[in-house]
Order: structure tokens, then C-alpha cells, then sequence
């Protein structure tokens, strides 16, 4: 099984990119647990905007996909979906080397990784129909893991729901654009597997978010944890992390 591993980036410049490669849970980390855990044959990073690669924190060998956007558009998760026009660029980077690899994982940056068994996940996906591995957020799909089989790949490049950039209305009672978890939901309608059905917050703590999960007795159990509070990150990884199982070659 040939395996890509991708994450989205971005950074204003070289001090920028350095802090992001350094810092808790940074890109070298994230690079360091894809290569652990996926032993993947490429790896690389996606910006919805413009980040210079050659300011990467990462070997050379990890490409920077860029969605030209200039760097600064302002984001707003409704009009501006910067994360969609990651998205697009990294399927369509993907798809243009579609011979060289059979399963293509993402894995956010900002993330614990529990007691999951990369190995029979990896493999009961791709004996299954379904295109897209990813978890629940309420009704629609959320991370921190994504995997995608190349048909799953190309149902996300080319049956977009709506489009990356919108117009923000003038009148502010307008109904809002789907959000891209939602897209995502109708765009792999009968076509996705979550391994987790039972968590519908796509083990998303967000700490120091708009209302983060706070239960660290809950969280502590979870196979992901997305942008965990500190505090929980010693026993998480010394009661859960260790237990994470790669994938077999």
C-alpha cells in the first residue's frame, strides 16, 4: 500500500515558518509522527493562500503546495474558506501523480494521537466501499484524520458543493453558506466511513476556542485529541499515545 500523508500550513515569513516547525506540535513534529506512524513514500504541505516554500521547516523533500491566494486574504469560515482552498490544491497536486500512491492521509498538526491501530484502520479502509475515511462533526465531517482512496480524491476536487470564495452579502440576515464539514457531509453522502460514530465533536477539544470541551476526564479517552489543553498532553501520551499502533509495511 503506497501511502501519501499531507497537513495544511501556512507561514508570513522565515521567522514565521521556523516558530511553526518548532513550537508544540509544530511541522517537524507532525512530520516525525507521519513518518512514524504511515511510513508514507511522499509527504507534503497545503496553503490556502501563499507561503513561500523555500522558508519550509521541513526537508526539501516535503513539497509546499500552494493555493495562490495572496498571503493576508482575510479568513471567515463562510465566505473566505482558505481551509477549502487547501483542500482543492492538495487533491489536485495529489491527482496529478494519481500512479504513485493508493491511500492518501491527512493528519492535522494540532493534534494527540491515542490508542489507534494505524495498521488495521489503514487496511479495513481500503477493504471497504467507502471513499473517504473521516470522523463526525455534529451532521457534518470533521478531523483530525482524513484518509482518502483516489476515488475519494476525486470526488472532492471535481463535486464541490459550493465554491472556496463567496461575496458576503450586503444584507447581514442573509442566509449563510454550508460550512465546509457540512459540504463535506453531501459530498460523500453514503460514501464515507467513520470509524468513531459515537463522538460527534471529531474529537475536537479546542482549547482556548470558543466553547472547548472541558472535560479532560472525557477527553483522555478519546482516540484524537485536536488542539488539546496542555495540561492533559503528559498522561494522554503516557496512558494513550504509547498504545498507537503504525502501519505494517
Amino acid at each position: 500500500m503506497r501511502i501519501w500523508a499531507w497537513a495544511m500550513t501556512w507561514w508570513t515569513d522565515a521567522a514565521d515558518a521556523s516558530r511553526k516547525g518548532d513550537e508544540w506540535l509544530g511541522l517537524r513534529t507532525w512530520h516525525e509522527r507521519v513518518q512514524r506512524y504511515f511510513k508514507p513514500a511522499h509527504c507534503f504541505l497545503a496553503c490556502g493562500t501563499w507561503s513561500e516554500p523555500r522558508f519550509s521547516p521541513l526537508p526539501l523533500d516535503v513539497v509546499v503546495v500552494n493555493a495562490g491566494l495572496p498571503l493576508g486574504t482575510p479568513y471567515d469560515i463562510y465566505y473566505t474558506q482558505l481551509s477549502g482552498c487547501g483542500f482543492t490544491a492538495a487533491m489536485a497536486y495529489a491527482l496529478n501523480r494519481r500512479d504513485a500512491w493508493d491511500l492518501l492521509v491527512f493528519l492535522d498538526t494540532d493534534v494527540l494521537v491515542g490508542a489507534v491501530d494505524f495498521d488495521a484502520l489503514t487496511r479495513d479502509f481500503m477493504g471497504r466501499d467507502e471513499v473517504l475515511l473521516g470522523q463526525g462533526w455534529w451532521n457534518g465531517i470533521g478531523g483530525p484524520l482524513y484518509m482518502w482512496k483516489p476515488a475519494g480524491a476525486v470526488k472532492l476536487l471535481h463535486s464541490r458543493v459550493r465554491a472556496n470564495l463567496l461575496p458576503v452579502p450586503a444584507n447581514a440576515d442573509a442566509p449563510k453558506p454550508m460550512l465546509m464539514e457540512d459540504e463535506l457531509a453531501a459530498i460523500y453522502a453514503g460514501c464515507w466511513w467513520n470509524p468513531w460514530p459515537d463522538n460527534k465533536r471529531a474529537m475536537r477539544q479546542d482549547y482556548g476556542l470558543i466553547d472547548p470541551e472541558r472535560d479532560n476526564a472525557v477527553v483522555l479517552k478519546w482516540p484524537f485529541v485536536s488542539r488539546p489543553d496542555p495540561a492533559i498532553a503528559e498522561e494522554y501520551e503516557r496512558t494513550q499515545t504509547v498504545l498507537a499502533k503504525p502501519v505494517s509495511p
